[in-house]
């Protein structure tokens, strides 16, 4: 390396931050472009290094060279410490089951500059405080898009990637002091009152019980039709957790008994994590006395209380409910478990306790896997996919064959055992039975991508002109759950137009005669009802499989609005959209028979019946 020439180290994640207000947007833009004309300044005596082949790239789209941290790290005989980062990554991830070379892909600069001050904790934590906000230079936060973490949530239930930056000692206190409170036995246990719509009603006591757990609205939606199936076989005991109170709204009007976490929780369990807790703050105290630079700033005396005040609250939260999983199983006799995903601290903790106790479980997926990374860390034993085409993107991204079973949508079942007329489910929505429905879904466009602001502009003034060219019909405009409803209200102003958002998705496709969306699940779903989809993608510029597959067909500028009426009138281009159509729907939801949530109870029957007598690892 040239002595005379200077060293630029640039860190990224400021830049991969999934901001979602407008204005916050355009700071992060602001702040690339100042940031990149600095490095045009100094480019000619510098080197500058970035910790990610991603930001490498975007450099480079700005003709600015740049090279990878890890040569640094090896040019100023850091390689002692890349080594070391190395070995604690693999030995966490032995000790906890992970497959190191799928979770972790290169090491984090930041990582191995953490192992130099003995500060791995403190990594994972940066992005979740908005550093920003305390330190005005860059804040050395992990990178999320290399290493797949999950935040800090996660940390204490010993099962997502955060783990794995614990400095050895903290994390060998840790572990022992989890291990100890899953294991400890209870003795004065007592029968708790089940909070369910029936206080009186007791769940049997006979055959195998099942667990779930629910939180959100949409959860139990999902879940409902799998429980309702399993609630109907007398062999088996259901048994139902649900912390979220949207859930248990949904759950009270369906008249099915739950029980609620804190009902597991003793006095007993408390005092022991206030004992453990004050270890971890006296071992903290030790810690914080080193000084963690950036850019020649010592950040530690802002994070220090950030940390404390993390550790005191979210450690408490998860020990908890390792504690009171462990009491539930015990006392109801858990012998399954069936989840709709493993990414909070709770499920996966629920997941990683039943496998130390030998018990099965199953994940269902709960979304198209658009991005099989969401998947990628899968913890149970198996997971039921909606159809092949889900299997295949997830073997791919590396989760093997014989975890991954086909069962279909359970969601669906009611769709094809009660469907609705277009009358009924126009007189639902308040719309003319007798007039041509078109139903158009949004997406909360906002903030998803750097080209977002376009795309969701384009995507309004697609709609007006749909609006325009469609006076007869009667327009009905499905928002997303996490869309803004003010978006469309201060803009379209039109007598034939319906904005819902609570709905339920079903009665739309009911009711309309084609669907319009962007590229969303209910374009899915609108094929599976037989509904013309039409995608709306500027200049064809997002890949779709819809329309890859040829089952939909696809706006790319706004004159292509005055086709819609041209395409559906075509008989031949109708029933190459039917054909196309169903071949997309046999990939991606199996059978549509009404069957899919017997399919995962007889799969969790079957998993019971050849269950290992050693834990399942991964």
């Amino acid at each position: 390396m040239d002595a005379h020439r200077n060293i630029a180290l640039i860190e990224s994640s400021f830049f991969d931050f999934q901001i979602s207000h407008p204005a916050l947007l355009l700071i992060q833009r602001a702040y690339e472009r100042l940031l990149c004309r600095r490095l045009s300044k100094i480019a000619r005596n510098t080197i500058i290094y970035v910790d990610t082949p991603i930001m490498r790239e975007r450099l480079a789209q700005k003709n600015i060279s740049a090279q990878l941290f890890q040569d640094f790290l090896a040019e100023k005989e850091f390689s002692q410490y890349f080594k070391r980062a190395t070995l604690l990554i693999d030995k966490i991830s032995t000790e906890l089951g992970f497959d190191t070379e799928h979770v972790y892909k290169g090491v984090n600069c930041w990582l191995v500059l953490a192992q130099h001050f003995k500060l791995y904790f403190l990594i994972p934590f940066l992005k979740q405080f908005d550093i920003m906000k305390k330190v005005v230079h860059d804040p050395p936060s992990t990178v999320y898009t290399t290493t797949r973490c999950r935040g800090l949530g996660s940390i204490a239930s010993l099962s997502s990637q955060p783990a794995r930056y614990l400095e050895p000692s903290l994390f060998s206190s840790l572990r022992s002091g989890l291990h100890s409170a899953v294991k400890e036995r209870i003795a004065l246990r007592r029968q708790l009152s089940r909070f369910s719509l029936s206080s009186s009603e007791k769940i049997p006591s006979s055959g195998t019980t099942l667990f779930y757990h629910l939180q959100i609205k949409q959860e139990a939606t999902q879940f409902l039709p799998i429980i309702k199936h399993a609630l109907s076989q007398e062999h088996l005991r259901t048994l139902v957790l649900c912390t979220g109170t949207g859930a248990q709204e949904i759950l009270l009007k369906e008249h099915i008994p739950f029980v609620t976490l804190n009902k597991y929780f003793s006095l007993q369990q408390e005092q022991d994590i206030s004992s453990f807790h004050q270890k971890l703050i006296d071992d903290f105290q030790e810690i914080k006395k080193h000084p963690l630079m950036i850019d020649g700033l010592n950040v530690m005396p802002a994070l220090a209380p950030l940390i404390e005040q993390r550790i005191r609250r979210d450690y408490s939260l998860i020990l908890r409910m390792i504690c009171s999983l462990d009491r539930l199983y015990q006392e109801e006799q858990v012998t399954g478990l069936i989840l709709g995903n493993n990414h909070n601290p709770l499920e996966r903790a629920a997941v990683l306790l039943g496998r130390a106790k030998k018990i099965p479980s199953i994940q269902v997926q709960h979304g198209v896997v658009a991005q099989a990374c969401v998947y990628a860390d899968l913890l149970s034993e198996k997971m039921a996919v909606f159809g092949e085409e889900s299997k295949r993107i997830l073997e791919k991204e590396g989760l093997t064959s014989s975890r991954l079973v086909v069962t279909g949508k359970p969601e669906y079942d009611s769709w094809a055992t009660s469907p609705l007329s277009k009358p009924e489910a126009c007189e639902k929505l308040g719309l003319d039975p007798l007039k041509r429905v078109i139903a158009i879904g949004t997406q909360p466009l906002l903030g998803d991508n750097i080209s977002s602001p376009h795309t969701f502009s384009f995507f309004l003034f697609a709609i007006n002109r749909i609006i325009q060219e469609n006076a007869d019909a009667e327009i009905l405009i499905k928002l997303h759950p996490r869309d803004q409803l003010s978006y469309y209200r201060e803009i379209i102003h039109s007598s034939n137009v319906h904005i819902h958002q609570s709905v339920p998705i079903k009665d739309v496709l009911f009711a309309c005669d084609i669907f319009i969306t962007l590229n969303s699940t209910t374009a899915l779903e609108a094929l599976m009802m037989k509904k013309p989809v039409i995608i709306i993608n500027k200049d064809g510029m997002e890949k779709n499989s819809y329309v890859d597959a040829r089952a939909a067909l696809e706006i790319r500028s706004l004159d292509d609005t005055k086709k819609i009426a041209g395409w559906l009138e075509n008989k031949k281009v109708r029933d190459s959209l039917e054909e196309h159509a169903q071949k997309f729907i046999e990939r991606n939801l199996y059978k549509m028979d009404g069957n899919s949530s017997g399919r995962i109870i007889q799969l969790m029957e079957r998993m019971l019946h050849h269950r290992a007598k050693k834990p399942f690892l991964l």
